[in-house]
């Protein structure tokens, strides 16, 4: 596989991490001292830690349930939000590439706002075979630039050429503009982002392949657009068509970002395909290959009090992983969950995440505090007033993601290693993702729409008490079983 053998300094043994001295350095790379939060805010305050089976458990899980809905509530109280989206609404019809449901972060419309300001973008159909044709969007970081450059914004700078690539999958039910916060933040920050829509929508321009693949469709959609990603003039797909970007895209260093059925679907290609080097699954439910395209995940597993997403390795053998991956859970999955009267097991959802440790392929589990299954993307919360999406948790999943992306595809450079995993392992959120939090957060009188940042705030109070946070890199020569523990920066640099 290309680009999976990365240079990093190892000594003998294994270096495995739990609990330190509260002396030990957080290294929490810029991140400085940790933020001031409002006393009243119970959603930012540290959890309490009461005994199961007592009243105070159950008082806990009523109050992180209700943290679920913090961020769609503050959609529906925020003016500029609610007016964006009637914009957003009104021009739906008349841009190219939409499907026929208006979804989406209205305060990151239109793509081509940004396009130019913060970085490039391209709407583009990609032709399968059988005819088929998949709406889909590039985008990619601002390049270098000699004279008369416009100033980037603050926190932003322009990235050299080439960049490492990603492909972007939305889930079941889901459209590929819900992504747009993803693909925006994972470009600015240096990689090259082809998101997909894996429902051929004819809406947006999108058209089955006729006759059917044999493959499911989402599957057939993924490895079409893998094959477009990584296509050139000299090497098109088997339908004469290349990546239009391709002089500024490493194939040799290639990504996949799903969510739900796009993380089941993509958890698959990326152990099949030699092509991927590291996989990021947002809340992948069931990777059951009979269900990509049918039964969808386990009835048992997201049942009001059934936990949410499982995510499993099945059909895949072990002896088929080899791929890195960095997985995310959800403490609940929809606005209809009820509160746990008992502690659901920590590792219920982790289950992939495990079998790649313990064959020493890098992996990492996130279970983000009082997240939905929706957490990642961004939906229709001015017309239904039902999604479910907490006040940090897309930012929180933002800084994972780019910092699990540049140890991965980035790591050949030592430096950048280093730092990449002191931004994983580190006690309190650095500040280098902030920048590009520009969606949907807070109405602020005189500030208007301001959006939720990670800088400074604790990693522990913002990741799950319910399920296990933890990492495992480098063979397992750095192990660090509870990630809400400190862990020492000079960890990083022992191996």
């Amino acid at each position: 596989m290309s680009g999976r053998v990365l240079a990093v300094a190892v000594v003998a043994g294994v270096l495995t991490l739990g609990a330190v001295g509260a002396g030990a350095s957080t290294g929490a790379d810029g991140a400085g001292s940790p933020r001031a939060r409002a006393a009243s805010d119970a959603c930012t305050a540290p959890p309490s830690d009461p005994a199961p089976g007592v009243a105070a458990w159950g008082d806990r899980e009523v109050v992180n349930l209700g943290c679920m809905r913090q961020g769609s509530e503050d959609a529906q109280a925020n003016p500029d939000y609610l007016a964006a989206f009637d914009a957003m609404r009104a021009a739906w019809g008349q841009e190219p590439g939409h499907g026929t449901e208006v979804r989406g972060d209205p305060l990151r419309h239109p793509a081509t706002r940004w396009d130019g300001l913060r970085g490039r973008h391209q709407q583009l159909w990609i032709t399968t075979a059988g005819g088929g044709r998949i709406s889909a969007e590039l985008f990619a970081p601002l390049g270098p630039c000699r004279d008369g450059c416009p100033r980037l914004p603050d926190g932003l700078r322009r990235q050299r050429p080439p960049y490492p690539v990603v492909v972007l999958l939305h889930g079941g039910g889901a459209v590929k503009e819900m992504f747009w916060n993803t693909a925006e933040v994972v470009a600015e920050h240096g990689y090259l982002v082809l998101d997909v829509d894996a429902n051929f929508d004819p809406i947006g321009g999108g058209a089955p392949a006729d006759p059917p693949p044999a493959e499911p469709g989402f599957l057939f959609a993924a490895r079409n657009a893998l094959d477009y990603m990584l296509a050139t003039p000299e090497r098109p797909t088997s339908t004469g068509e290349y990546n239009p970007w391709w002089e500024v895209a490493d194939p040799e260093r290639v990504g996949l970002i799903g969510s739900s059925l796009g993380a089941v679907t993509l958890d698959y290609l990326g152990q099949t395909d030699e092509r991927v080097d590291t996989v990021v699954a947002y809340d992948a439910c069931e990777s059951v290959l009979e269900a990509l395209g049918a039964a969808g995940p386990e009835p048992a597993s997201i049942t009001p009090d059934g936990g949410g997403c499982r995510s499993r390795t099945s059909p895949l053998t072990s002896g088929q992983l080899n791929t890195s991956r960095l997985g995310f859970n959800a403490d609940y999955h929809t606005p209809g969950d009820t509160p746990r009267t008992s502690p659901p097991d920590p590792h219920l959802k982790d289950e992939y995440t495990r079998a790649l440790a313990a064959k020493g392929i890098d992996a990492m589990q996130v279970a983000v505090r009082a997240s939905s299954h929706a957490d990642v993307a961004d939906d229709r919360a001015r017309t239904t007033g039902a999604t479910a999406r907490s006040r940090y948790g897309q930012a929180v999943m933002n800084y994972y993601t780019l910092a699990w992306l540049d140890y991965q595809l980035r790591g050949r450079d030592r430096a950048t290693r280093v730092q990449a995993c002191r931004r994983l392992t580190a006690s309190t959120f650095a500040d280098f993702a902030d920048p590009y939090q520009i969606g949907t957060g807070r109405s602020v009188a005189g500030a208007g729409n301001v959006p939720e940042t990670v800088g400074g705030l604790i990693m522990r109070d913002r990741l799950s008490y319910l399920f296990a946070s933890w990492l495992s890199l480098d063979k397992g020569r750095l192990t660090v079983p509870d990630l809400r523990s400190p862990t020492p920066s000079s960890a990083c640099t022992r191996r």
